[in-house]
């Protein structure tokens, strides 16, 4: 069988739309007929520099919802027909959700409640896993993680500095930290949105400018950072408000199981009493021939508040 994938065919070349196989699953696994995709600017550096494509030919996209097309054996969490949110796997093309079907280990998927889209689904998983891992993994800060009953609200009356707040993952950053129990969630982000980060929990906002200075001056000392741009000066602006930094990490569920199966076994229940929001959602239209302008927009810094999602399904492969 037979789908439509955007795919960097060799190293070095540019992506495309071409004809791939459907992934064939085995025992504990699911096979995701992708509904909706969102697009993250690691997959620009991956086009541009070969990071995370150690085979070719290469299928982007980690962010992915959609309908579970089938369930291999001793799969008991999900049924086929579910509507399900999953995060892809950057060094398994198989796993890669720039693409009509695409298969997941089916502990690392979350049913998508009622009151969630499956294009708002799709705005989750890669941004949130660079959250969980940055903040409770041992190659992060290594907190005690909220999905255990004596992580829930551990940190309060201490103070967490996240840089980026109304990015991605800065918005669930922090969304979980909150969860933690922080009492001080400060945070920088564009004016336009001081609204959207103060509505997700954070307690004191600055200008993307402010100096180090002027943000212990106001919020007083505090130990933990976490940087959801992840820039030189994005890094100087939080090692220096914030002594305490986790190392770099990789958000990846499939490299992290020992944390990363209990946090998708909660994502049904945070999403559908709101613990946690998705971003905010602009869908492309075109399927798959949307991904180039999704990533392009990205690149020029073109997006703010909210994440582009594209719809494989709807994608044209009358050409090919």
């Amino acid at each position: 069988m037979s789908q439509v994938a955007f795919v960097i065919p060799e190293r070095g070349a540019q992506p495309k739309i071409t004809t791939v196989s459907v992934p064939e699953i085995k025992a504990g696994e699911v096979l995701v007929k992708i509904l909706a995709a969102g697009v993250n600017p690691h997959e620009n550096l991956t086009i541009n520099t070969g990071l995370f494509a150690e085979s070719f030919p290469y299928i982007l996209g980690s962010d992915g919802a959609g309908i579970v097309e089938q369930i291999g054996p001793s799969v008991t969490n999900v049924k086929k027909g579910d509507l399900v949110v999953m995060h892809g796997d950057i060094f398994d093309a198989s796993a890669a959700t720039f693409q009509q079907y695409a298969k997941t280990d089916a502990h690392l998927i979350a049913k998508i409640p009622p009151n969630i889209t499956v294009e708002q689904a799709a705005t989750v998983p890669v941004a949130v896993a660079a959250v969980f891992v940055g903040l409770y993994h041992s190659t992060g800060l290594h907190l005690t993680p909220p999905w255990i009953n004596e992580g829930i609200g551990k940190y309060k009356g201490q103070g967490i500095f996240i840089v980026g707040g109304a990015s991605s993952v800065g918005q669930f950053a922090i969304q979980l930290a909150k969860l933690s129990g922080f009492s001080t969630i400060a945070t920088t982000a564009s004016e336009s949105n001081h609204k959207l980060v103060t509505s997700l929990g954070a307690t004191h906002v600055f200008s993307r400018s402010s100096s180090a200075a002027d943000i212990k001056s106001a919020i007083g000392p505090i130990k933990l950072g976490f940087d959801a741009i992840a820039t030189p000066e994005t890094q100087e602006t939080k090692n220096d408000a914030a002594p305490i930094k986790a190392r770099w990490t990789l958000g990846s569920s499939v490299r992290t199981k020992e944390i990363s199966v209990p946090f998708w076994a909660a994502v049904e229940g945070w999403l559908k009493d709101g613990t946690l929001k998705p971003n905010r959602v602009e869908v492309l239209p075109g399927g798959l021939g949307a991904v180039s302008e999704a990533l392009d927009r990205l690149k020029r810094g073109a997006v703010s508040g909210k994440k582009l999602v594209i719809k494989p399904q709807e994608t044209d492969s009358s050409s090919l």
